[in-house]
Order: C-alpha cells, then structure tokens, then sequence
C-alpha cells in the first residue's frame, strides 16, 4: 500500500506582500518531499492563508483557505493530481472567521464515506462554531449552519469522524478577561444527518 502525505503552511512574502497556502506532498512515506509555496488556484493574489487540508476517499487532495478584499469568506480549492493543480475557488461561507478545519470520512463502514466536513469559529457575537460539508469532493458545500450557543467567546475547533460515520467537534472557550486564556474546552458528538447532535461533557477546566 502507497503512503503519501500531504501537508500546508501558511505562506507570507512581505515586499511586495502576498499571502498564499504552501502545498507539500511526500509519495514515499516521508523520505522526499516536493511541492510549492504557492496553491495555485485562482484567484492567486487573493488568497489570505490559514489552510486546512483533507485527503478524501478517491484521494482528492481538498484545501480551504481564507480569503482577502474583496473575496471575503471561506474558500476552497481541490486537486485530482496530488496537489499539482487546482481548481477555481468555490465559496463556503461569506463569514469573517477563524482557520477552517477539515475532516474527510474515509471509514468505508460509515453512511457518509467520502462526505468532508468544514467546522470554523464566526467573528461575530456569540462566536459560535459552524459547520459545512460536502458529498462531492468539495464541489459543492451544504448551508453553513450554527452548533452551538456560547455564552463565552469560543476559539479554534477541531474535528474527528468514528468508522461509523459518527462526528466529534471540540472546541475552546475563552476567557473574557485579559490575556483571555483558554478555560476549558467543550466536545460535541453529532449524528450528522442534518440534525445538530448533543454536548457530551466538558472535557477539562
């Protein structure tokens, strides 16, 4: 069985300034690299970092990055050739947001093999995390819909998928008072059948 990997950095070149998303991959397991620091998708000069990256079921590489004026929101990009081409930019949301994170279910036991999943922090009161997906290798993406209801500013996320198609979604919770720590952070497990799932626990303090 081939092991390849494929990972991104955000890329940054001041004089002239140009924010792009590094795309690197590994076909050998690790030993030797190749790529670029630049995805190539368009629109290249618009392009604002913060990459998440996912490898779907049929091997599409599948990269979301934020967008810069006047392309404000989530965008993604795919690639059917390990990340030496991709496709135009299609939008997830139009949000002012945190780093995306992607997830693909390649658990060919799940009701939803090959559905990615999108799951970011909105910059706007109540600073809620939303969620996206995709069923045709991040062509086209659902409605953003909202998780949760915090009370407190909630920051980052992330996101695992178990054989069975079940999501797992953490997520922390800031303080609101100066150097505004992390204070705990929450897991949500759904059910992802369009029906917001519920609040297991927190996990610590």
């Amino acid at each position: 069985m081939k092991t390849f990997f494929f990972v991104s950095a955000n890329t940054i070149r001041f004089l002239p300034f140009f924010v792009s998303e590094g795309v690197y991959v590994s076909m050998d397991g690790g030993l030797t690299w190749s790529g670029s620091d630049t995805c190539k998708g368009e629109y290249i000069n618009f392009h604002g970092g913060d990459p998440s990256i996912s490898i779907d079921k049929n091997g599409r590489f599948i990269l979301t990055r934020l967008g810069r004026t006047p392309f404000v929101g989530l965008f993604v990009h795919y690639s059917n050739d390990s990340g030496k081409t991709w496709s135009f930019q299609n939008i997830i949301n139009d949000h002012d947001l945190e780093r995306s994170v992607l997830a693909s279910d390649v658990s060919q036991s799940s009701p939803f093999y090959g559905r990615t999943y999108s799951v970011w922090v909105r910059f706007n009161p109540p600073y809620a995390l939303y969620f996206s997906f995709s069923d045709d290798g991040g062509i086209t993406w659902s409605q953003p819909r909202q998780i949760n209801n915090p009370t407190q500013r909630c920051a980052g996320g992330d996101i695992a998928i178990g054989k069975n198609g079940e999501v797992y979604i953490t997520w922390a919770v800031v303080s609101s008072i100066s150097p505004f720590p992390s204070n705990l952070l929450d897991l949500q497990y759904q059910w992802m059948v369009g029906i917001l799932g519920r609040l297991l626990r927190k996990l610590f303090k």
